[in-house]
């Protein structure tokens, strides 16, 4: 996608089955919610020129291994990408600052996740079912650990918890 592309719409490449490659150059700013779901992408570079990963922009992606997000971006978006059951390896860079509800839910192949500092607020279910995932360590910004954020996170074994948090909500861990 060139970079005089500054905005891709809902759903514009929903359900293209065979896109497997895609290139987003630096410039575009805005990608509509659902733009990619779908599609057989494997790996996967964001610019930092775009401001913020929106809903569902990646969901069902099951063939997406690794993804990159460039300095910049500063939320990824509710479900942006859930059920995304290939995905090893993600960098989140250190200007995203919220992970929303379901961003990472069921990305049942995700090992490891490095979450920076610059996360204040981590959503409700953001990583349930992230069966894989084996270790976390939490930013020292976090207060609240919310409802089912690591929910059927079965291989978990190591939890840095940072002295900041003053709540951890029902189901944080459970399974």
């Amino acid at each position: 996608i060139p970079s005089s592309v500054l905005k891709i719409g809902y759903r514009a490449f929903s359900f293209c089955e065979n896109l497997s490659e895609l290139t987003i150059l630096h410039g575009v700013k805005s990608i509509g919610d659902e733009a990619f779901s779908f599609c057989k992408l494997e790996n996967l570079i964001i610019p930092g020129s775009l401001e913020n990963i929106g809903n569902r922009v990646f969901e069902n992606c099951t063939e997406l291994k690794i993804v990159t997000i460039e300095e910049g971006v500063s939320k990824i978006g509710k479900s942006a990408f859930e059920e995304c059951t290939s995905l090893i390896s993600i960098t989140i860079p250190s200007t995203v600052s919220i992970i929303e509800e379901n961003a990472f839910k069921n990305c049942s192949s995700l090992e490891k996740i490095y979450i920076p500092n610059s996360i204040n607020t981590i959503e409700y279910d953001a990583f349930n079912g992230c069966i894989s995932l084996k270790t976390i360590d939490l930013p020292s910004k976090i207060m609240i650990i919310p409802s089912a954020a690591f929910m059927n996170c079965s291989s978990l074994s190591s939890i840095a918890i940072p002295e900041n948090v003053i709540e951890i909500k029902e189901r944080a861990f459970m399974g």
